[in-house]
């Protein structure tokens, strides 16, 4: 399988509080990665 790694900027500063996705999940523009407090 082919691993990809991308840099993500935040739209705001704070604390990840949550994760949404899990280890290898496939995501799609617009997908929620983390919650941001």
């Amino acid at each position: 399988a082919m691993k990809m790694q991308n840099n993500i900027e935040a739209e705001k500063d704070g604390k990840v509080t949550a994760i949404a996705v899990k280890v290898g999940q496939a995501v799609l523009e617009d997908d929620p990665l983390v919650v941001i407090e």
